[in-house]
C-alpha cells in the first residue's frame, strides 16, 4: 500500500505539473509578453512586463492563481478519498502478503526497568489480558552505546587510512591530537597543516611513537593518552584508540544486555505481576 501510494504521488504531481504549465502558456505567457514595460530577457515572460496602470492584464495572474488553487485542493481531495477506500479495505480485510498480526499491534513506552525484556513485559501484559497476547518486543535506546560504536568505527577507519598512507608513501603518517578534519562523502580528509620550518628556524618535533605499554596504560585510564595539540604517530595512536573504544564498547554492551535480561528473572518483575 506505501508503495503503491509512493506512486500516485508522483502521479499527482505530474497531473498538477502538466495542467498548470499548459495553461500558464496559454494563457500568462501571451499576457506577459503583450504587456508595455519593455522587461529584458526572462522578464519578458513575466508579470514584470505589464505596466500597474494595465488592469485587465493584472486581473489575468489573479484568476489563474485562484483557478490553479482550486484545481491542486481538488486532486489532493481526489487522492486522499482514494486512500481512505483502501485503507479501510485493507483494516477490514488485510492482504495476502502481510501479517494479519501487523493490524494488532500496539507500541509502548516509557517501560519500567523491571520490564525492560520480552518475557518481563509479556508477562505483564499477558496478566492484564489473559490469553490475548501474541508476543512482546522490546528495543532499548542507548545512545552512549551508539556513540561509542560510532567512535570506534572511526578510529578503525582512520587506522586503516593511515596503514594504507604508509604503503603508498613509505613514511609513517603523523598528526595531531583533536585537529579537526573535514569529512566528503563519509571519507575523512587528511588535515591541513602548514609547516612551520618554510616561515621560520623553528624545527618541527618528531613525532611521538605510541607504544604497547602507553597503549595499555591508555585503556586502562584514559588520563594518560596523549593531551590534544601533541604530534603523534597516527598508525600507533590510532591503534590505542581503536583498543580503548572497543573495551568500551563491549563493556557498554554488557550494560545494555544486563538491563534487558534484568526483566527475565521474576524476582525483578514480580512486583509488576
Amino acid at each position: 500500500l506505501d508503495g503503491y501510494f509512493f506512486l500516485r504521488y508522483i502521479r499527482m504531481n505530474v497531473r498538477i505539473t502538466a495542467v498548470s504549465t499548459f495553461w500558464f502558456f496559454l494563457l500568462l505567457v501571451p499576457t506577459y509578453v503583450t504587456g508595455s514595460n519593455n522587461a529584458s530577457g526572462w522578464y519578458h515572460l513575466s508579470a514584470a512586463n505589464v505596466p500597474a496602470s494595465d488592469t485587465w492584464r493584472m486581473w489575468m495572474p489573479v484568476l489563474f492563481m485562484y483557478t490553479f488553487s482550486g484545481f491542486v485542493i481538488f486532486v489532493i481531495k481526489q487522492e486522499y478519498r482514494h486512500f481512505l477506500e483502501l485503507r479501510q479495505d485493507f483494516l477490514a480485510r488485510g492482504s495476502a502478503h502481510v501479517l494479519p498480526q501487523n493490524r494488532y499491534s500496539l507500541m509502548v513506552e516509557n517501560i519500567p526497568y523491571e520490564l525492560r525484556s520480552d518475557r518481563a513485559l509479556y508477562d505483564y501484559f499477558d496478566k492484564l489480558f489473559p490469553g490475548k497476547v501474541h508476543s512482546a518486543c522490546v528495543v532499548l535506546k542507548v545512545p552512549d552505546l551508539e556513540e561509542t560504536n560510532r567512535r570506534c568505527m572511526r578510529s578503525c577507519r582512520r587506522l586503516e587510512k593511515s596503514i594504507a598512507c604508509m604503503h603508498a608513501t613509505g613514511k609513517r603518517p603523523s598528526h595531531r591530537v583533536g585537529q579537526a578534519r573535514m569529512s566528503v562523502m563519509g571519507l575523512d580528509m587528511v588535515p591541513l597543516e602548514v609547516n612551520p620550518t618554510t616561515y621560520c628556524c623553528v624545527t618541527e618535533p618528531e613525532p611521538l611513537m605510541v607504544g604497547i605499554n602507553t597503549v595499555k596504560d591508555a585503556i586502562a585510564d584514559s588520563t594518560r593518552r596523549p593531551p590534544k595539540g601533541t604530534r603523534v604517530d597516527s598508525i600507533s595512536y590510532y591503534t590505542m584508540e581503536l583498543a580503548y573504544h572497543s573495551r568500551k564498547l563491549k563493556a557498554r554492551q554488557a550494560a545494555a544486555a544486563e538491563i534487558a535480561e534484568s526483566g527475565n528473572t521474576r524476582e525483578s518483575a514480580n512486583g509488576w505481576l
